[in-house]
């Protein structure tokens, strides 16, 4: 009884040892893969204890689809990708390269590392876009980051670099509205800015106050700058009003017998039948002063040649 006992956790430890490693969804590794898996990694491990980081880092976080089926592969994997990750990134946060040191510190995360400390990448992201403040690109990396993080740690400081951001752009925009009277672009970019930390809407009330003034005037320019100050801050009340105003404006020129500029008003307004109708009238009666000038023309040409006996 005891020898067939024996026999049997023989047999169950053979079958141990010779069977095939698997991928962690089931899929059983070919002698190739394995063999291949393997030699990627010990490729890795030699960089790394030859010094030679940046090849060791390259060579374990490469695409491999069949890199776990090596011994142990997770967890050697997962050390070296960890260990020199740590060391270039902070290689590139010492010459000031931010951007990188993020990506080379967040990377054990990416691949998989749920529970990887993230402290390192939180200040290299920081230090990122407090060195470029101007950047929209940068800053607005900075405040998506740290806003998905849990407890969003230093999600504040990136929104204060976009509210500085905001108000340079609301100052540029005052320089611009007082010198031509056009400022839209600046108001984009202040939106832009504003937006990364939640305070959009103070764009659109310096639009509403920038439409007010063009609102005030009678002159076309100055009522379609207020039309598009006003669809800037999407207040569509006050967009109707400057409508109304232009109504008025063209009915009044249209009572002075100017129909061409009642039909540039009766188009501001919206009214553009009315404008076509009016703009078509004008035509018409200058096609019809130019037939009167041509036949007057002929007439004094004809009277002339008869004049000289021709």
């Amino acid at each position: 009884m005891k020898s067939m006992a024996m026999a049997f956790f023989v047999i169950v430890c053979l079958v141990c040892v010779d069977a095939p490693r698997a991928f962690a969804d089931g899929d059983v590794c070919s002698a190739n893969e394995i063999q291949a898996a393997e030699g990627a990694l010990k490729k890795a491990e030699a960089a790394e204890k030859a010094g030679k980081i940046k090849d060791a880092y390259n060579a374990a976080t490469q695409s491999f689809s069949s890199i776990y089926c090596a011994e142990d592969a997770y967890k050697r994997r997962g050390g070296i990708i960890e260990r020199t990750s740590r060391k270039l990134g902070a290689q590139a946060e010492k010459a000031g390269r931010f951007g990188e040191a993020f990506e080379y510190y967040y990377k054990p995360y990416s691949m998989g590392r749920s529970d990887y400390p993230l402290i390192d990448a939180d200040r290299a992201m920081l230090r990122h876009a407090k060195a470029a403040p101007e950047s929209y690109k940068t800053v607005s990396e900075a405040v998506a980051y740290f806003d998905l993080r849990e407890g969003k740690p230093h999600l504040k400081e990136a929104q204060a670099l976009a509210r500085s951001a905001g108000d340079k752009a609301l100052a540029k925009e005052e320089k611009n509205f007082l010198a031509r009277k056009d400022s839209l672009e600046d108001l984009s970019k202040a939106r832009q800015w504003f937006g990364l930390s939640g305070e959009a809407h103070r764009a659109s009330e310096r639009a509403v106050q920038r439409g007010d003034a063009m609102f005030a005037e009678d002159s076309l320019k100055f009522l379609e700058r207020a039309i598009s100050y006003y669809e800037f801050a999407d207040d569509r009340e006050r967009v109707q009003k400057v409508r109304d105003k232009a109504r008025n404006l063209g009915d009044a020129y249209l009572k002075k017998g100017d129909r061409k500029m009642a039909a540039r008003y009766y188009e501001v307004a919206g009214l553009n039948d009315k404008a076509a109708e009016l703009e078509k009238a004008v035509e018409e009666e200058k096609e019809k002063a130019e037939g009167k000038r041509q036949e007057k023309f002929k007439e004094g040409q004809q009277s002339l040649e008869k004049e000289l006996g021709f």
